[in-house]
């Protein structure tokens, strides 16, 4: 693929309004938030932290590319530790907000890869306790309108 051809291309992956993932998650980039729909959350996102989570949503996992990506303008200037300071950044701001510490995960001399087992077990555990708390909810309210109308009801001898 010639260069031309891998700018265009890099350029549309940041030109797009959103991406979805799966139905768990939701990245504006217009915006740069983080939308997680299994808690309901609003995460702001720095210019490079939204472009490495495009790159991760498009299963871009190279390090070169990633770079090339996030800091297209300059991209032949940025050092190594550039890119892990930002991959820290983007993974400290996840767990912050409650994703798993795994969530983002360091493939040894190639790249990073997003978990989406790890997203999709987070959504299963939200949904659960999220249920849980709706059975407890709905039954302390029975149980609510039980002790309200015994102590209004007339006692029948």
């Amino acid at each position: 693929m010639s260069d031309n051809t891998a700018s265009k291309n890099e350029h549309d992956l940041l030109d797009a309004e959103s991406y979805q993932v799966d139905t768990y998650w939701s990245l504006d980039c217009r915006m740069n938030i983080l939308y997680s729909k299994s808690s309901d959350q609003k995460i702001c996102l720095s210019e490079s932290q939204k472009r490495l989570m495009v790159c991760l949503i498009n299963n871009i996992h190279c390090k070169r590319a990633i770079i090339r990506i996030v800091w297209h303008e300059c991209h032949q200037r940025i050092r190594d530790n550039n890119y892990h300071q930002l991959v820290y950044q983007l993974r400290n701001i996840l767990t912050k907000h409650g994703f798993p510490s795994d969530m983002v995960v360091t493939i040894p001399h190639r790249g990073i890869v997003l978990n989406k087992e790890a997203l999709r077990k987070m959504h299963q555990d939200t949904s659960c306790s999220d249920k849980k708390a709706d059975k407890k909810n709905a039954s302390g309210f029975l149980s609510n309108l039980r002790r309200i109308f015994s102590l209004r009801m007339p006692s029948v001898s």
